[in-house]
């Protein structure tokens, strides 16, 4: 109660203060550009590109190109092997660990300033829900945070980890001793251990709110009854509030809220390795408010320019609803028009608030479907939802044609709940992504490619996937498209349901 008191008009005046950006947020981007290259002029990195000579954001797009991480690696390399002053001022504090590009593991550098960004970012989210969404009560408990275990090494001079780990690890005292799990249990490794010690701890604490990924709050929501021996509801009598972040919560909000049992409130956050973009703003409305003036210059590439050699890039204030946009940042981290991979589409321009489609290079389109992953996870919801089931997750390949049999869409489905029948269910998915997206449309009445096949796999088989992987951190998400050998393994665990 007195944490909730102290925090609300504090809250309250966060939330004024965030209003009145929202209602500049052009000119806040441009100021915010124009300080990190005022900043950043003596550095490699804004001596090469003549930082000095850019003198508003017109000169900025035409001077510098869009980059990948591969790209950008060289410099990371310089920074890594003991080099001052390459991206940005002086040196990183950290790395965050990210997965995903051909090299391996991505280094993100994490400044000082970069860190005040993601703390400040999620305390606007706080202030968001307590005092303009009336969720203040949530603050009268303990909140479940899920994050990396404290394991850190040295990438050259450096240290590093997953952002989530650096990000726990400055915590404040006030909130380490506040909420769960406790240091001791955040340092188990083996994540089955970690979710039964989680369980154990707080099981007489008075939780009102948790914030994870979705697969791994599926498999703590799973244990709960088994490890406390009582369902979620009766453990966890408090429970108020549900954020979520890195992936569309709609294919698992089924069995989310069969498991939890109670009423809740869900919101969504866009935190990532590079800073912390935007939080749900509406408890009605999924999607997700960009922070104008939090350490990040945004800027979008249509998504037919992505891959071209010289793309369109616009700004904050030149973009437009229902096109879909590549992201691309520049940070107080020293990244400078970087593109992290995401896919975005506005929904709103006052304020601007888009929705995450997917990943530009997640995008399967192996006989010209162009099928996303914001597509998959939308249509399975919808088709779980009419036949009254529910999934723990799920990955779809391509299979290409063998002799005269045509090629398919193979969907790998770990059930938590099953359709009574599989084969109406296999044609409805179909039905629905004809429906839905017109290219796979034409392929099926072209009788190019074939319908959809359904293979289902046990429960705990993308856990296990994951595990094999050495992908078991609370950061970790299952690629929708995934590579050859993850298909191999679930295969190995996998029956057809037709």
């Amino acid at each position: 109660m007195l944490r909730r008191i102290l925090f609300t008009p504090i809250a309250r005046k966060i939330s004024r203060g965030l209003y009145l950006q929202l209602q500049h947020s052009g000119r806040l981007q441009e100021e915010l550009l124009m300080r990190f290259l005022r900043e950043s002029a003596k550095t490699v990195y804004g001596k090469q590109a003549g930082f000095e000579k850019i003198r508003n954001y017109d000169d900025y797009r035409k001077a510098l190109p869009a980059v990948s991480y591969e790209q950008v690696k060289p410099f990371i390399n310089r920074i890594a092997a003991g080099e001052s002053d390459v991206l940005w001022p002086g040196k990183p504090d950290y790395f965050a660990l990210s997965s995903g590009t051909s090299s391996g593991i991505k280094h993100i550098p994490v400044t000082r300033e970069s860190l005040q960004s993601q703390k400040r970012g999620r305390l606007f989210h706080a202030a968001n829900f307590t005092a303009r969404l009336g969720l203040g009560e949530v603050h009268d408990g303990n909140f479940i945070l899920f994050a990396d275990s404290h394991h850190f090494v040295n990438h050259g001079e450096i240290p590093s980890a997953a952002i989530s780990a650096i990000l726990s690890s400055n915590l404040p005292w006030y909130v380490k001793r506040r909420d769960f799990p406790s240091p001791e249990t955040q340092q188990i490794k083996n994540y089955d251990e970690k979710i039964a010690a989680m369980i154990r701890e707080t099981a007489g604490q008075k939780i009102t709110g948790i914030v994870a990924l979705p697969p791994w709050l599926m498999m703590f929501l799973k244990r709960v009854p088994e490890i406390s021996g009582k369902s979620f509801a009766e453990t966890y009598p408090h429970f108020r509030l549900l954020s979520t972040s890195g992936m569309s919560f709609e294919p698992y909000k089924a069995a989310v809220q069969e498991l939890i049992g109670k009423p809740f409130a869900h919101v969504q956050t866009y935190p990532a390795s590079e800073g912390f973009f935007g939080f749900q703003y509406e408890l009605n409305d999924p999607s997700i408010l960009l922070l104008p003036a939090n350490g990040i210059f945004f800027e979008f590439i249509p998504e037919e320019d992505l891959g071209s050699s010289s793309p369109r890039r616009f700004c904050l204030s030149e973009v437009e609803q229902n096109i879909r946009y590549g992201l691309v940042i520049t940070t107080n981290a020293g990244l400078w028009s970087y593109m992290p991979g995401d896919l975005v589409e506005f929904t709103s321009l006052q304020p601007h608030k888009i929705r995450i489609i997917g990943r530009t290079g997640n995008m399967l389109n192996a006989f010209g479907e162009h099928l996303t992953t914001d597509e998959c996870e939308m249509i399975l919801a919808q088709c779980c939802s009419e036949f009254q089931c529910s999934i723990s997750d799920f990955v779809l390949v391509p299979v290409m044609q063998q002799g005269n049999e045509l090629p398919y869409h193979r969907w790998f489905i770990e059930f938590m709940k099953p359709p009574a029948a599989f084969p109406a269910f296999a044609a409805k998915l179909d039905e629905l992504l004809v429906n839905k997206n017109l290219c796979y449309r034409d392929l099926i009445r072209g009788k190019a490619i074939q319908e959809l096949h359904i293979n289902v796999v046990p429960a705990g088989s993308f856990a296990k996937l994951m595990e094999q992987k050495g992908k078991t951190g609370t950061q970790q998400k299952t690629k929708r498209f995934p590579d050859t050998e993850s298909v191999r393994f679930l295969e190995n665990y996998s029956r057809r349901s037709e």
